[in-house]
């Protein structure tokens, strides 16, 4: 506790999200419920998630000239189990864009363009 500098013991969070992501058994199910949930869990996940994968868009090109490369590298050198590029296919690029879009997100150019191909 964080006002009387006390330990107390860790209270799990539940929410929807948390319990549908239990029951999928792939992981891309797994992250699909926890993202779009509209709940706690979700909200929170969708703050870290979605900058993480404009960012990776915004420097393909000048940190890897592919996205495989982008992918790669999160995965071999930091742990990942999917990289920023497999997590948004795994999440459904259209899908995803439209909610950044709608939250007023700037998306780069080079993925608008391959989604409207």
């Amino acid at each position: 506790n964080y006002e009387t500098l006390e330990y107390e013991p860790r209270k799990k969070l539940t929410t929807p999200a948390v319990e549908a992501s239990k029951q999928a058994k792939k992981l891309n199910d797994k992250l699909k419920a926890l993202v779009y949930a509209d709940d706690r869990a979700g909200t929170f996940l969708w703050k870290i998630i979605a900058p993480v994968l404009l960012y990776s868009a915004k420097l393909l090109g000048e940190i890897a000239d592919d996205i495989v490369a982008i992918d790669r590298a999160m995965k071999w050198g930091f742990g990942w189990e999917l990289g920023p590029f497999e997590m948004w296919d795994a999440l459904g690029v259209e899908q995803s864009v439209r909610k950044m879009q709608a939250e007023g997100l700037d998306i780069p150019s080079w993925v608008t363009d391959m989604l409207a191909a």
